[in-house]
């Protein structure tokens, strides 16, 4: 005989473009001297850095 209780609670968010929104927190890695940025910002430019730049758009996430 199990018994589960569970407390739901709900928040009234702001209506977004979740398409475009997500962006703002997909930010450039740096490994060594490889430089992976989305294709939307500019790369940092340096001497040797190897550039790979993605556009993942909503396959990624």
């Amino acid at each position: 005989d199990l018994k589960a209780e569970a407390n739901v609670r709900t928040t009234v968010i702001a209506e977004q473009d979740w398409a475009e929104e997500w962006k703002k927190y997909y930010q450039p890695v740096e490994i060594g001297n490889i430089y992976i940025s989305p294709s939307w910002l500019e790369p940092a430019a340096a001497p040797g850095r190897i550039f790979v730049q993605l556009d993942p758009g909503m396959a990624f996430g």
